[in-house]
This record gives structure tokens, sequence and C-alpha cells, in this order.
């Protein structure tokens, strides 16, 4: 009797399912929450935030090189900058700081001399580098395939977490699509609102461009992210971790990657269109 009243509650203190939790229906789903996560970049504009990118890079002996750099994301009137905090841990000298500043407000006074075509040129260009090279994810709904593990209630939201395997043979339509072919991982979806709370996912295998002879993404290349609810249906990047291993042309590469956003807040200026 005690364990059924401790399921009984366990059950109530969650909400209902999505609707529909098979294979397919978990694959409209995903498809719903990339649709969303598309928006992300337009709701960080809207908050100012504390950055910090560190690095390690190893060369072929294993030693590591590594790198730090924390940037708080700030507004000149009207336009996103990074103002640069520290370095490797130390902040930068009064010298260093005022050189930073200059360099920032000349970059703004360059955009604000743009005339209004060229203003849209460069956003039109920047807009399709960054569709170029986020598109490979819009493949995913069918590239993979999608079974519900769990539900988890994370911090009072329910929490569908969707563990994913490469669909037998799919073949990417595009080339940054490759990596969907060997991809398994999970993924934590809020089940009211249709957003990726977090992923985490692994090469099973060599990911090979221009058969192998162009370059080679190591299995094992890891990828992760995490989001956080700010308001309702207003969801920011947390934190992007990578480790991965590859190589390009006669060049290998492998080194992890960490970039942490914290302390959000609502931006209080007017907008504008280009950000550095």
């Amino acid at each position: 009797m005690r364990s059924f009243v401790l399921v009984s509650m366990a059950a109530a203190a969650l909400p209902a399912l999505a609707a529909d939790t098979s294979p397919e229906g978990l694959r409209q789903f995903v498809r719903e929450s990339l649709v969303n996560f598309e928006k992300t970049d337009q709701n960080m504009r809207g908050y100012e935030f504390l950055m910090r990118d560190d690095s390690r890079e190893f060369d072929s002996h294993g030693a590591a090189k590594t790198h730090s750099v924390v940037m708080r994301r700030g507004y000149l009137e009207g336009f996103p900058v990074n103002h640069i905090l520290s370095r490797n841990g130390k902040p930068l000298t009064e010298a260093e700081y005022h050189q930073h500043e200059e360099e920032l407000k000349k970059w703004v006074a360059a955009r604000q001399a743009e005339s209004p075509e060229q203003r849209a040129k460069a956003t039109a260009e920047r807009r399709k580098r960054n569709a170029e090279q986020e598109s490979w994810f819009k493949e995913a709904p069918e590239a993979l395939d999608y079974r519900l593990e769990s539900q988890q209630s994370i911090e009072g939201r329910n929490i569908l977490v969707v563990a994913f395997a490469p669909h037998p043979g799919y073949h990417a339509h595009n080339l940054w699509a490759r990596v969907l072919e060997k991809m398994s991982g999970k993924i934590w979806l809020d089940a009211e609102e249709a957003e990726i709370l977090r992923a985490d996912a692994a090469l099973s295998g060599d990911v090979t461009i221009g058969w192998g002879l162009v370059g080679r993404i190591n299995q094992g290349t890891r990828f992760g992210l995490e989001r956080t609810r700010a308001a309702p249906r207003v969801w920011l990047t947390q934190k992007q971790v990578s480790s991965y291993s590859a190589r390009i042309l006669f060049k290998t590469i492998r080194g992890e990657s960490t970039l942490a956003f914290s302390e959000f807040a609502p931006r209080k200026d007017k907008p504008a269109t280009a950000s550095r």
C-alpha cells in the first residue's frame, strides 16, 4: 500500500506526457523544438550577460595549450558589443581596457556611418553564413530515430528525456549534416513549450569529408548544450561544450571547448542590427 501511495504521488507531481510519444510523434516534437531553437539568437539579443570562453588544444605529444576569455555582452548605441574583462584569468590592465573600449567605439561609429543599403547587405550576408552553418540540424528529425527514455521533473517542469540514434540508411543532404549519420545521444525536451533544455551527443564512428581526403571527424567527438528558461517561451543558451578530434587536410586537431553564459539581465536600450 505504501509503495502504491509513493508511486501515485510521483505520478501526480509530473504533468501529463505529450500527446504522442511514439517514435514518429517524438520525431514531430523534435521538429517543433528545433523551430523554436532557431529563435535563441533573437532571444539572446534581448539580454545583457556574462560570457566565459574556455578552450584547450592538444599537440601531437598531448601537451595542452589553454585559453580563457571572460566578456560582458553590452550595447553601445544599440549595437551588441563584447567588453573583454579578463584573459587567461588576468584582468585587463587599465591601458588594455581603454584601448579595447576605443576599438569598440570605433567599430560602432563605423556601423553608424554605413548607409541603409550597406547595413542591409551586411545583415543579409551574416544571415546567409549563419544559415549555411546551422542548416545541418534541420535534417535531424529525419536523420535520427527517437525513443522516449524517461520523464523527469526539473525545476517544476515536465521534461521528456529522448534517446536518439542514426536512422538506418539515411544519407545527409548537407555537408555539415554528415555528423548526423554517426551521432547518438540524448535530448531533454520541455513537454509544454517544445523547447530543448539540454542535449548530449557523441559520434559512434568516424565522419569523413570528401572521401577522407579533405578531412575526418573522429569517433568519440562529443557535443553538449544547456539552455535556461528566462521567461514563458523565452529560452537562452547557458552552456555549449565540445570535445573534438579531427583532421583537416594534413593537420590534426584535438581539443575541448566550453562557452558559458550567465548573469542574464534584460537590456534596456534600443536594438540595432550588427554585433561585435
